[in-house]
């Protein structure tokens, strides 16, 4: 009874992996007459039997399938699997392992043309999601791609790289932007805009002087950068380094200038700083006249001109009430000033009104002014 027992289980051991070495060919006489849905049902318990797994020819058969699917327009197989291109890399990189050792590589030495266009097709699907700002998923096709190539080709992808470090920057996980922006650092990728996003992460994560280390390093590496200088500006003129750091805001200004020397909010930016500066007065008025210059609608640059005499005007005005009751002379030097500052500031203020209309801060400084300059038929205009 013993024999005839283990006689049966054999034969019905035998019986079943032909069974199963007839599903692999028929999953491939399948995918041959494009009938997807049916070459994926046949292969699939093949994949697990003990005869047909270990087999080169299963698997590179069931990772073409997966790829048809992947890239087929036929509605009807879009739901076969739910990430074919995934399955497809698991059946070529499970084929190539099953006759690394072997001297005939009749399924893998196929492989390479599938493997680059899955990580070309990623690639894909990463840029497809980053124009339509699906961040995570940018970041998640740009890294499979980037893997895929380094895994499989012995290639260094650093532009698909450098994009999922981008789109994790963007999605606002500044942790893996980070690590991955560090990483191309370290491969010495030749971008500026690694340490352009090294500096605006550290400055997201409230660490101002890394943000400063990191520009310095790439303005060595890349000298006269314009993205570079520009993120050093915004950080020495908009954050509290601003307090220590104006006069390498205004250096860094005037190299811009140079690069760009056409750019009007470069003067207007340098207006500011030297406005904030008694002694450099002159140059102010002198970096706002040049914005005006360049671009003659710039309201802000007529403002922030007007409010040099407006503030020279409350200078006069502090001083003059703070003179003894019996200097009603120096006081009233004083006073005269103060309004001839306000007619020297009246011109800009009306001009940024012209332009801009709608802009309440513009029409009450425009009104306060008219009424301070007992101009009240004028100050009923500006409504």
């Amino acid at each position: 009874m013993k024999k005839i027992a283990v006689l049966s289980i054999t034969m019905l051991f035998a019986v079943s992996s032909f069974a199963q070495n007839m599903n692999v060919q028929t999953a491939y006489n399948y995918l041959k007459k494009g009938k997807l849905n049916e070459a994926l049902e046949a292969i699939e318990p093949a994949l697990d039997h003990a005869q047909t797994s270990g087999q080169a020819k299963t698997w590179f058969y069931y990772a073409s399938i997966c790829f048809e699917i992947a890239n087929t327009k036929e509605a009807k197989y879009k739901d076969a699997l739910a990430n074919p291109l995934d399955e497809a890399l698991r059946g070529y990189e499970k084929t190539i392992e099953l006759e690394r050792d072997k001297k005939n590589k009749e399924f893998s030495e196929q492989i390479p043309p599938f493997i680059n266009s899955i990580a070309h097709k990623y690639y894909e699907q990463g840029a497809d999601a980053y124009e339509q700002r699906q961040f995570p998923a940018a970041a998640e096709n740009f890294l499979k791609s980037f893997n895929i190539k380094e895994k499989n080709m012995a290639q260094t992808d650093t532009i698909t790289l450098f994009y999922a470090a981008v789109s994790h920057f963007l999605d606002k996980q500044y942790d893996e932007s980070e690590k991955i922006f560090l990483q191309l650092r370290e491969m010495n990728y030749q971008e500026p805009d690694v340490y352009l996003y090294l500096a605006k992460i550290a400055i997201e994560k409230k660490n101002l002087e890394k943000a400063a280390d990191y520009i310095d390093e790439g303005d060595v590496k890349f000298p006269n950068n314009a993205a570079l200088l520009t993120e050093k500006v915004n950080l020495y003129m908009t954050t509290e380094l601003a307090e220590y750091k104006k006069d390498e805001a205004e250096k860094t200004l005037k190299q811009l200038i140079d690069l760009i020397p056409e750019n009007p909010v470069l003067y207007y930016n340098l207006g500011i700083s030297y406005s904030s500066d008694p002694s450099k007065i002159d140059e102010a008025i002198a970096a706002y006249k040049k914005a005006i210059e360049l671009n003659p609608d710039y309201t802000n640059a007529y403002v922030n001109w007007a409010n040099i005499y407006l503030e020279k005007s409350n200078e006069f005005v502090r001083q003059a009430n703070e003179l003894p009751f019996e200097e009603d002379k120096k006081y009233n030097e004083l006073v005269d000033k103060s309004k001839e500052m306000l007619n020297e500031a009246l011109p800009y203020v009306e001009k940024a009104y012209e332009l801009n209309k709608d802009d309440a801060d513009v029409k009450k400084m425009l009104r306060d002014l008219y009424i301070k300059l007992n101009m009240f038929d004028k100050a009923e205009t500006v409504k």
